[in-house]
C-alpha cells in the first residue's frame, strides 16, 4: 500500500499500472489481485490507510497538548507535515477519472467524520472554555483544513513561503484580520 501511495502521487490514477506496482513491490500481479479486486479497490484502500494514518497522528499530535488551541495547533502541524511527506497528491490526482472522483466523494462521505472529528472537538473544547466565541465546528474545521492544505500544496508545488505558513494560518484563523475595527466601521 505505500508503495501503491507513492505510484499514484506520482503517476496519477491513470498512470499506474497494476503491473507497474508489482515490478516496484518485487511481486508478481496475481499477488496484488489476491487481496485487491482492481486498481480502484487498491485505490480505496490506500486511500484508507492515508485517512486511518492521518487521524492517528492527529489524534496523536493533539494528546500531547491539554488546552484546546493548543491542540488545535498541533493538530493542525501533525497535518501539515503528513501533506509534505505524503506530497500532498494522491487526493489532487483524482480529477483525472470523473468516475472515480464519485466513487471517491462516496467514500469520503462515509468517513469524514474520522478526518474531521479531531478539530471538531478541539473547537468545541475552545467555545466550551470561553475561548472562542460560539462557532460551527465542522464549517471551521473545513476553513482550517483549507488552509493548511493549500499551504502544503503551494509550498510543495509552486515556491516556499516565508516564514511559518502554518503558523500564520493559525494566527488568520483564530484571530481573524480585524485590526481594531468594530462590525459599524
Amino acid at each position: 500500500l505505500e508503495v501503491a501511495q507513492v505510484l499514484f502521487t506520482q503517476q496519477g490514477y491513470e498512470g499506474l499500472s497494476i503491473r507497474d506496482l508489482a515490478q516496484h513491490c518485487g511481486l508478481a500481479k496475481a499477488t496484488i489481485y489476491h487481496h485487491f479486486r482492481d486498481k480502484e479497490d487498491l485505490f480505496l484502500s490506500v486511500l484508507e490507510r492515508d485517512l486511518l494514518c492521518l487521524r492517528s497522528k492527529v489524534v496523536e499530535a493533539a494528546a500531547a497538548e491539554t488546552e484546546p488551541l493548543a491542540k488545535l495547533r498541533a493538530a493542525s502541524r501533525a497535518y501539515d507535515q503528513l501533506l509534505r511527506q505524503r506530497r500532498t497528491g494522491i487526493m489532487w490526482n483524482v480529477h483525472e477519472n470523473s468516475q472515480l472522483k464519485e466513487k471517491v466523494q462516496h467514500f469520503l462521505q462515509e468517513r469524514i467524520q474520522v478526518v474531521l472529528e479531531p478539530w471538531e472537538d478541539s473547537l468545541a473544547a475552545g467555545v466550551a472554555a470561553g475561548l472562542l466565541r460560539p462557532l460551527n465546528a465542522r464549517l471551521c474545521t473545513l476553513m482550517l483544513l483549507s488552509l493548511v492544505g493549500t499551504l502544503a500544496f503551494y509550498e510543495t508545488h509552486v515556491a516556499p513561503l516565508e516564514g511559518d505558513p502554518v503558523e500564520q494560518a493559525l494566527d488568520l484563523f483564530i484571530n481573524g484580520i480585524i485590526n481594531g475595527v468594530t462590525k459599524n466601521s
